[in-house]
């Protein structure tokens, strides 16, 4: 997870379950009101909301405004908090300090609450999902690109995918380093990559890159039969035709050995997202979190990418 970005600016949270339109939103006097007691202006609270995906009209009365705003951080219930993870602020202070943040990026106690138990039982993998993805070649700002892009998507479609994409993973989860694939499994592997780039709208093209470092452009279908490359550029676009993403995957990444590992990773990620998004819908029932599956995505592109390029390369290695 990119560091120095506040948990609910990762976040992507589903709009409210019912239907916006059949209900009136809270005068503008009572806003202004509201926003005042939060020390805010309006301009303030519009924005809070619209970082996740909200607006003023989504709520039917200022009372479910503010049920969904939560209870404001003060030193009471913030020691309360504090007590309830058996925490001194100085233990707090460092954990946020871990993800270059502090309590003050933080106006209520239930966003808080959230954020302590995330990053308390869910650092370690989150920091392996960072550093695989900085393995690969990928910066910070190009993560913090494709979480930007996801958020754009259609976060229940993406969950319903999830489940679909763990399963036919599994079978190179448990794949030998020796091991080749077979025609049908570059074949499944192929389709994977397909659906995934499709459902995420995102556009991976790929390139041979020689020792001068020109570019040559593979087409997805030619994998099945092109030779196997040593050194590899990935460039991922949006459906905007905007670049996210331009890294070059160097010959030593490409093994079996590095895609078992990372498909094994993918899994268990997965399975964290399902616990993750029911930890959240647990403790904020109008809303769910959808940080896990925008992870758990944007690992299942570079992966299917690396297992795609090694087809050959176990053979290739073991010859040598």
């Amino acid at each position: 997870m990119i560091r120095g970005i506040t948990l609910f600016t990762l976040a992507c949270l589903l709009l409210l379950m019912n239907p916006v339109g059949a209900f009136a939103a809270p005068t503008n006097e009572e806003v202004s009101q509201l926003a005042k007691s939060l020390g805010w202006t309006t301009d303030d609270l519009e924005n809070y909301l619209s970082d996740k995906e909200l607006s003023l009209e989504h709520f039917d009365s200022i009372e479910s405004l503010k049920d969904y705003l939560g209870t404001p951080i003060t030193p009471d219930n913030l020691n309360k908090l504090l007590k309830n993870y058996n925490m001194t602020q100085e233990e707090l202070d460092i954990l946020l300090t871990g993800f270059n943040e502090t309590v003050q990026d933080y106006w209520f106690i239930e966003d808080l609450d959230v954020a302590i138990d995330f990053y308390q039982n869910h650092e370690e993998q989150m920091q392996n999902l960072e550093a695989f993805l900085l393995n690969v070649g990928m910066t910070e700002d190009e993560t913090a690109s494709l979480y930007q892009h996801f958020k754009k998507l259609d976060k229940q479609a993406l969950a319903n995918n999830i489940s679909g994409w763990k399963e036919k993973l599994q079978a190179f989860a448990t794949m030998d380093q020796e091991e080749q694939l077979t025609n049908a499994s570059k074949e499944n592997l192929l389709s994977i990559w397909k659906n995934v780039s499709k459902q995420l709208e995102l556009t991976p093209v790929f390139y041979a890159v020689d020792d001068n470092g020109n570019r040559n452009e593979i087409a997805l279908d030619e994998f099945m039969q092109a030779p196997q490359y040593d050194t590899v550029a990935l460039e991922i676009y949006d459906s905007n035709d905007a670049l996210l993403v331009d890294t070059v995957i160097s010959p030593e990444k490409l093994t079996s050995g590095f895609a078992v590992a990372a498909a094994d990773k993918v899994v268990n990620l997965a399975e964290l997202s399902g616990n993750l998004t029911t930890l959240y819908d647990s403790q904020l029932p109008n809303t769910a979190s959808f940080v896990p599956l925008f992870l758990f995505a944007g690992y299942l592109c570079i992966l299917t990418g690396c297992i795609m390029l090694l087809r050959n390369k176990s053979k290739k290695l073991y010859e040598k």
